[in-house]
């Protein structure tokens, strides 16, 4: 399997591409705002987009999710419980003075365990709530996608709705670093980092110092 990522908007969230290479095949995970910037990677790769993949229903991770089912007719998945979220897409929007249109809806709901096929390649589902009540993460043998849960040498917010401290420090310390320090980890958001480094470096883990949100 080959990915890459492009980096769109205000928010300058990443947006990955997980191919097949042997039949083009291509998962996406949260195709964020400069929908263009997304189609013309697809284009210029010549990839078969065959699932949408959305980590967690905060705009800029799914802003041109709607465009790109309709360019591909491929489903969008999410957890259910970021429905609630999800369906919110115009009034997130209104947050930062932008207008948006409703998402069209889920296809797919995701569960804990779900494993994910794109031609002969597959990723698991881990459910990793905090950030937001259905937030999930993507990994396979080596490399885990991870959204806004972790960061390099930092964690998620928890002051938007359905956000919650504690429960996103539990997630990354059972259900992410976990995954054994080999582990890379591509977060939403600027850097990618690996397990070993955050345990060793990040200050939000090891009950270091107290929770206070970040990024």
């Amino acid at each position: 399997m080959r990915f890459f990522h492009v980096t769109t908007g205000a928010f300058q969230a990443h947006t990955y591409f997980l191919i097949c290479e042997q039949t083009r095949q291509t998962l996406v995970i949260d195709p964020g705002e400069e929908f263009e910037v997304i189609a013309d990677a697809i284009r210029a790769e010549r990839l078969e987009v065959v699932r949408i993949v959305v980590s967690h229903a905060h705009l800029d991770h799914f802003w041109s999710a709607g465009a790109l089912k309709a360019m591909t007719g491929a489903p969008i998945h999410l957890h259910p419980a970021d429905d609630f979220l999800y369906t919110q897409l115009p009034e997130q929007g209104s947050w930062f003075g932008f207008d948006l249109e409703d998402a069209p809806p889920v296809d797919v709901f995701l569960k804990d365990g779900d494993v994910l096929t794109f031609g002969r390649e597959q990723v698991n589902v881990r459910h990793v709530p905090g950030h937001s009540p259905g937030h999930v993460m993507l990994y396979n043998e080596a490399d885990a996608w991870v959204g806004d849960c972790l960061f390099a040498s930092s964690v998620g917010r928890v002051d938007l709705p359905g956000g919650d401290g504690p429960t996103l420090i539990r997630s990354i310390e059972d259900r992410i670093v976990t995954l054994g320090e080999h582990y890379r980890i591509h977060p939403g958001h600027g850097p990618s980092t690996t397990v070993a480094r955050e345990l060793n470096d990040n200050p939000f883990l090891g009950g270091r110092i107290p929770w206070r949100p970040s990024l």
